[in-house]
């Protein structure tokens, strides 16, 4: 890789790790000083329950792509609905065991944002093979863009609805905004 291609990289991994870090930390603020504690409370589950799905639904498949040397376009299309269908049986498996898991976190009104957070996590496994091809050819113009659009919806939606009253559901549906923003774009 030339330095100019590196420095190139470097500077759209920066923008897509300082506008999610931002954005994260601009929505914490505004949700700590907006939320009563229980719905702050029930905004960190949120926050928690977004990062397990993420771990669990790729499941490494996407890195396996990275890593080869040749992808075949069966091999693309195998990993894709893969993913998808891991980010779908989770979506079935939080909905169905919600009430539990939210009693389990002593906060049973968690139980629909975990499903919100899940259905995000759908989102995100469409464009997970997109992604993993752009970082296999070290293009990370598009990931630091789509990133940014993540970052922006999230931000955005998150911080109007909770200035509305949307409560602790305003950082799951700003979630599944990002999710979708990081995914069309």
């Amino acid at each position: 890789m030339s330095s100019g291609r590196a420095a190139t990289a470097a500077g759209w991994t920066v923008v897509s790790v300082a506008s999610t870090s931002v954005s994260q930390l601009a929505v914490n603020v505004v949700l700590m000083r907006v939320l009563v504690p229980e719905q702050a409370g029930l905004a960190a589950i949120v926050a928690l329950a977004a990062v397990f799905l993420d771990v669990v639904a790729g499941l490494g498949l996407t890195s396996a792509l990275i890593q080869r040397r040749r992808v075949t376009s069966r091999e693309l299309s195998s990993v894709h609905a893969t993913n998808v269908a891991l980010a779908v049986v989770a979506l079935v498996v939080v909905a169905a065991f919600a009430a539990p898991i939210a009693g389990l976190l002593g906060a049973p009104a968690a139980a629909p944002l975990l499903v919100v957070c899940a259905a995000a996590a759908v989102v995100t496994s469409t464009g997970q093979v997109y992604r993993a091809m752009l970082e296999k050819r070290l293009d990370f113009r598009p990931l630091g863009l789509a990133d940014a659009a993540f970052s922006l919806a999230f931000l955005v939606v998150t911080i109007c609805l909770a200035l509305v009253g949307g409560e602790a559901l305003s950082a799951a549906l700003g979630l599944l905004a990002g999710a979708a923003a990081r995914t069309t774009l």
